[in-house]
Parts: C-alpha cells; sequence; structure tokens
C-alpha cells in the first residue's frame, strides 16, 4: 500500500448536492452506510468549487445539531484526493430508476454521488433518521413557535406549494404541470373523504401569495412569514399536522416522512419529473394521484415502477424494443412523457454499446441500428439520421470491407440485410448521397453472401425469403433479388408473379407464426402490447421482426 495511505482508515464520502431535503438524504444514507458498515468511517461533504447548487454543512448542523465531526475536512479531502486512483471507487446515482448497489470491498476510499431520494436508501435505520432529524426548537421564531402549539393539538392538513427555481427556464421542462391545481384539488377531497371535511388546513409555499391567488380553498391558513434562513420552519411545522398533501418536491417529501401520525394520509403526485422515472421515490403507503387523463397499463406501470429488470440494450430483447413501444404509446396516449423515457433509453443503450457489442440483430449493433432508422422514417425521432447513424455505418463499413472479417454471416447476415433494406428505405434518401451509396454497395456484397450454398444451408430458407421479399419492393437490383428468390423457392427459372405471389405466402406465414415471449423487448411483453394496442404508423412495427 502507498505510504500516503497507510495511516488512512476504510472510508466513504456521500457529496452534498442540493438544497435541505436533498441534503437529508444524504444524511440518511451516511446512517445507512455507517450501520453496514461499522469499520469504516464515513463522512459528508461539500465541494465548494462544484458548479451550481451545492450543499451547505451549516443547513444541517444548525436545524438539526447533526455534529460537525459528520462532515468531512478539508485536510482529509486533499489526503484522499492524493491517493492512487486505483484506491478509489466513484459510485454514481446515474438516475432515479437505475440505483447503483454500493458496495465497499476492495477500496480503501468510496466517494458517492448522486441524491438518494428514496426511503430505501435508509430503510435500515429509519429510527436512527427520526431520531438525527430532530428540529432545533431553541431556533424557532415566535409566529411558528405558536403555530406549532395549536398544531399539536389540532388534525390539521398540511399542503405544499413549491414553485421558486421550477419555474425558471433551466427547470420548466422537468417540474411544470405536475402539482397543478385540479392536483391539489383533488388530494384535498381526497383525504377530507377519508379523514373528514372540517379539518383546518393550512398552506406552505415559497410563493404564498400565488396560492392566495389561485389555490381559492376554503378555510385556508396560508403560512406566509418564514422566509430565507426560517425557510425550514415550514418542514417543521408540516411534520406536525396529521395529514399531508405533497408537493414534487424533497423538502415536503421529508415534512410528510417526519410526521410521525401513525394514521396520517400523505397525498403525492404519482409523478415527480416530466423527464425520468422515480420508481422508488415514495412510500408505498403514500396514495398517489395520477395524471390527468392517465390510462393504466400493467406493462407501462411495470416500468414506471421499475418491477421489469431490463438486462440487455437490444431490439428483440432488451431496452430498444422497450424504446420502440414507449415512442408508440406516447404518440397513442398523447403524452410526452413516455417520449422523454424512450429518449433518456435510447442514450442509455447509446453509452454501453461499443466495438464489442456484438452485431446481431435481435441484440445487437444491427437491431439497435434498425430501430433508430424505424423511428426516425415514422418521425418519432428527428435530426440527420447519417449522422446519428455515422458509428454504426463506419463500424459496418470496416467489417464488411474486411476479406477474412470473422463474421458469424449464420447469426449476422440477414439482420445486416434488413439494416441495409431499412436505410434504404427511408422518404429522404439521396442517392447522390455518399453514405447512401455506400449502403448499396455494402447491400450489393450482403446479397452475393447469399449466394453461398454452404452458408445458405445454414440460414431458414423462410426468413431469408421473407426478407428478399421486402428487399424486392426497394427495386434496387432487382435482377439479383429475383434470381435468389427464385433459387431459395426451387423456381428453375424466373417466374414473374408466380414467384411473387409465393414468397409473399411464405412472408406472411412467418410474420403469422412468430410467437412473443416474455421478455420486455419486442419480441416479448413490448411487442404484445403493441400488438394488442395495434398502433397506426407509416412503417408497421412488424416489419422490424
Amino acid at each position: 500500500m502507498p505510504q500516503n495511505a497507510s495511516n488512512l482508515k476504510p472510508t466513504f464520502i456521500i457529496m452534498m448536492q442540493g438544497r435541505l431535503g436533498n441534503l437529508m438524504f444524504d444524511y440518511a444514507l451516511l446512517l445507512s452506510m455507517r450501520s453496514k458498515y461499522p469499520e469504516h468511517e464515513g463522512f459528508l461533504y461539500r465541494d465548494k468549487d462544484a458548479p451550481g447548487k451545492t450543499g451547505y454543512f451549516y443547513e444541517l448542523e444548525n436545524i438539526f445539531n447533526i455534529p460537525a465531526s459528520d462532515f468531512a475536512s478539508e485536510e482529509l479531502m486533499t489526503h484522499i484526493k492524493s491517493l492512487p486512483l486505483s484506491l478509489i471507487q466513484y459510485v454514481w446515482e446515474k438516475d432515479f430508476a437505475c440505483r447503483p448497489s454500493i458496495s465497499l470491498d476492495g477500496f480503501l476510499v468510496t466517494i458517492c454521488i448522486g441524491y438518494w431520494q428514496t426511503e430505501t436508501s435508509f430503510d435500515n435505520v429509519k429510527p436512527e433518521v427520526r431520531k438525527a432529524f430532530s428540529f432545533n426548537s431553541n431556533l424557532l421564531n415566535g409566529p411558528t413557535r405558536q403555530l406549532a402549539e395549536k398544531l399539536k393539538l389540532q388534525k390539521a392538513i398540511a399542503l405544499h406549494v413549491r414553485r421558486g427555481d421550477y419555474l425558471d427556464s433551466s427547470h420548466a421542462d422537468m417540474f411544470i404541470n405536475i402539482c397543478t391545481v385540479d392536483y391539489y384539488r383533488e388530494a384535498l377531497i381526497m383525504i377530507r373523504n377519508h379523514a373528514g371535511n372540517n379539518l383546518p388546513l393550512y398552506c406552505f409555499s415559497d410563493d404564498p401569495d400565488w396560492v392566495k391567488s389561485n389555490l381559492h380553498l376554503e378555510n385556508c391558513v396560508v403560512v406566509d412569514w418564514n422566509h430565507g434562513d426560517d425557510s425550514w420552519q415550514d418542514m417543521y411545522l408540516m411534520s406536525l399536522c396529521r395529514h399531508n398533501i405533497i408537493a414534487n418536491s424533497t423538502f415536503s417529501w421529508w415534512g410528510a416522512w417526519l410526521n410521525g401520525s401513525r394514521d396520517k394520509i400523505v397525498i403525492a403526485p404519482y409523478r415527480c419529473f416530466n423527464t425520468m422515472l422515480t420508481p422508488e421515490i415514495h412510500p408505498d403507503e403514500w396514495i398517489s394521484i395520477y395524471p390527468k387523463g392517465y390510462v393504466k397499463n400493467d406493462f407501462v406501470w411495470s416500468l414506471e415502477k421499475n418491477k421489469i429488470s431490463i438486462e440487455q440494450d437490444g431490439l428483440f430483447y432488451g431496452k430498444m424494443g422497450v424504446v420502440v413501444f414507449l415512442f408508440h404509446y406516447a404518440f397513442i396516449r398523447q403524452d410526452g412523457f413516455y417520449e422523454n423515457i424512450a429518449i433518456n433509453l435510447i442514450s442509455e443503450i447509446f453509452s454501453q454499446v461499443n466495438l464489442q457489442t456484438s452485431i446481431d440483430y435481435a441484440n445487437g449493433l444491427s437491431g439497435i441500428g434498425n430501430a433508430i432508422e424505424y423511428l426516425y422514417q415514422n418521425d418519432f425521432i428527428s435530426g440527420d439520421i447519417n449522422e446519428i447513424l455515422c458509428d454504426f455505418d463506419l463500424l459496418f463499413d470496416d467489417i464488411l470491407a474486411q476479406e477474412h472479417n470473422g463474421v458469424d454471416w449464420e447469426s449476422n447476415l440477414l439482420g445486416l440485410v434488413r439494416y441495409y433494406r431499412f436505410r434504404l428505405s427511408g422518404k429522404y434518401i439521396d442517392p447522390k448521397n455518399e453514405r447512401t451509396k455506400k449502403n448499396k454497395l455494402n447491400l450489393f456484397y450482403l446479397l452475393n453472401l447469399l449466394k453461398n450454398k454452404r452458408l445458405a444451408s445454414l440460414l431458414n430458407n423462410e426468413d431469408i425469403i421473407s426478407e428478399l421479399y421486402e428487399l424486392s419492393f426497394l427495386k434496387l437490383y432487382p435482377l439479383q433479388v429475383n434470381k435468389l428468390l427464385g433459387y431459395y423457392l426451387f423456381f428453375s427459372e424466373y417466374a414473374g408473379d408466380a414467384l411473387m405471389q409465393k414468397a409473399a405466402k411464405i412472408n406472411q406465414e412467418r410474420y403469422s407464426a412468430i410467437k412473443l415471449g416474455e421478455t420486455p423487448g419486442l419480441m416479448g411483453m413490448a411487442g404484445k402490447e403493441l400488438m394488442r394496442l395495434s398502433p397506426e404508423s407509416k412503417v408497421s412495427w412488424i416489419k422490424l421482426l
């Protein structure tokens, strides 16, 4: 072990991010990991050089009496930065639907970066978290102290409205139109139907004037005196109410979670963001209000709640098949949320694929690339398709240019033929474009491979005939395509209409014989849902199978 590491105990660091509600999740994770790894030292740390909003330790230290010893010193962080990278692991929370498991084994230092916004991140220490987040009553102002005494005697409802930075142009797409006026009215009706109509109502907000002007709730007291350094006192007061209606905000999340009433009712928005899944952000016992016009679909619900594990990236059995489904579903439901989730999945797929990824159609690059072309042809995505698929095209160019490329043609030939069939069938094909010319040459090369009798014997005749039949409509290399159809259909010579009728029959039989399984992709649950929904599109999704 390097000398500068010899005097350092195994350590983990939770990087502080965001505002008070976010910092509380950071601290809850710290307590959880200390319990799981008692032999490690653990600290919170705020990087003062990090861009944007970052956590300030004094918010936790002052409001909850969190000891200063729970925060990493600059001296410790300087020491950690001097260590060899081989001794340090970074654990990133990519998004709320892909929370990483945190293991400290094998590293001297682990640095955790994320928001960890779920009760499941501290399930093992919930009593300790409640104890840690005991508000410092010595800091309460007079009006808060008076209302607190009143709330302890009442069965009140707390309603929280978050506006502020949610209205900024940089945040609006993510947050707006989730907690609408209709959401709050529906939530209030639900609680009063369960708990009684005469319960007092208190509204908390970073924009109390907007609440007074827009919500128009009967018998509502708007708490409007806690600003700036006193804002946390709204969370304290919300925790004293019997029931809670929360916003898509960690601030009101903690106000509701710290509410110790055993019979409490907590109403929360089903979605917290317009742009990403948040499957575990609310405890199971909280009641969700669905967006207006929401239609429950079991497959979609399973995706939203992270009940389905999607291990693979490909079209038939993995994420790309789910992407195709989500774009169709977003269009059918006229709900852009699902389009955003599909785009996120595409980004995730593209970040995973590399030169080692297989090129097979079912779960590799030719199927993924083909699906992207399909989405483009159906106007689900826009841009320069040649630029989007540039890396795919160049990789396939290189493979086909190598005389001894070592490709398993039995597994990959028809997938590549289909890829080029789709690439050459788009509505914006420019015959003079160099990429178009190259794609035609690559297709010609692949068709020549189909003349190889040894290779042909390894492939499924019906699959070859189906692919050639679909290819015939492009009128590219018609003589070669017809000769190949004649060969595989055992016609002794070119037979015109009879040949195409036979090929059409086999093509239809192939589609009819497709059996969809239980995997998430297009040959599984995504395909079953599309079969049930029968979406209209310029190019049928069935053509991808």
